[in-house]
């Protein structure tokens, strides 16, 4: 609140040199710059809850950029593949579901999961609108995430 009479560009800047002075430089462990700044383009800053301490400690890889999803694994913008038990869409500000998905009647209209439709393997979490915020909604929904993901991969009925 204190910085938006400021020009956003401006305080983009600071808050870079901020990141860096605080988490250092990522681009060895495959991470770039920001493609956008949350001031000037008046969006919310994202906001970090852990990824960078599991990057750091090689518990989560960065990869290109994806290419195509096939039958146990993905195949790689560098023509790189490798096989995944699960792939994890962390698509930013909007669904992005309608470039990833080719399922017929899994997303509605507006390009969110639809209600009650049931596609074997096939999870979505993350996209209520509450007015408790995407983070509260999100780590309340991981835990029921990840008890349907682990049924579905032991064959377990869900």
């Amino acid at each position: 609140i204190l910085l938006s009479p400021l020009p956003g560009a401006a305080v983009d800047r600071a808050a870079a040199k901020m990141r860096r002075f605080a988490l250092g430089d990522l681009a060895s462990y495959g991470l770039g710059p920001p493609g956008w700044g949350s001031f000037s383009e008046k969006r919310p800053a994202v906001i970090d809850v852990g990824f960078v301490r599991e990057l750091k400690a090689g518990r989560v890889r960065v990869r290109p950029d994806l290419h195509e999803l096939r039958p146990g694994g993905a195949v790689f913008s560098d023509g790189s593949e490798e096989d995944f038990d699960v792939v994890v869409a962390a698509t930013g500000f909007r669904t992005g579901l309608d470039d990833l998905l080719d399922v017929s009647g899994a997303l509605d209209a507006g390009g969110l999961p639809r209600e009650g439709a049931s596609h074997p393997g096939l999870f979505f979490a993350g996209f209520t609108e509450t007015v408790r915020g995407q983070l509260y909604e999100a780590n309340r929904a991981a835990g029921g995430l990840a008890v349907a993901v682990d049924a579905f991969l032991s064959g377990a009925p869900r």
